[in-house]
């Protein structure tokens, strides 16, 4: 039997970490150099960020992330969100925003959700007709 890939989840500005089990991979950005140097180097299933890290601007640091990486799915969750900062995340994108940190297996299940709509969505993209035949990989073939 194949075991699918293990999620991988970056925590970024949320100091109380999930108590980790073989559910998900999980990461944490503290700065916003290592935040950008792990993304670098691992393909993010989702990002959950909040703003339990003072230290950290965490607008600032997804304004960069979604530079780079524009495509990159998260979610904003924390105690104490204000209108504010929902305006904030949602404007940066943010799928969901949270008055509490999700438990492991909530974001376990969410990223599966979230895997399962992007490979139905890669099936169901139709591939236009013109792409082989501008491709300067194939040879074109007359009939």
């Amino acid at each position: 039997m194949q075991h699918p890939i293990q999620p991988t989840l970056l925590l970024i500005g949320v100091t109380e970490l999930p108590t980790p089990t073989s559910t998900l991979d999980l990461y944490a950005g503290n700065t916003i150099r290592e935040t950008m140097a792990t993304l670098r180097l691992i393909n993010f299933d989702l990002l959950l960020v909040g703003l339990e890290n003072q230290d950290l601007d965490v607008w600032n640091l997804m304004s960069r992330v979604l530079s780079a990486w524009p495509s990159q799915k998260w979610i904003f969750a924390g105690e104490g969100v204000t209108p504010r900062d929902e305006v904030q995340a949602r404007s940066l994108g943010a799928l969901m925003v949270l008055n509490q940190i999700p438990n492991e297996t909530w974001l376990a299940d969410y990223i599966a959700t979230l895997r399962h709509r992007g490979l139905r969505r890669s099936f169901e993209t139709p591939v236009p007709a013109d792409v082989f035949a501008t491709s300067p990989n194939f040879a074109s073939v007359t009939l």
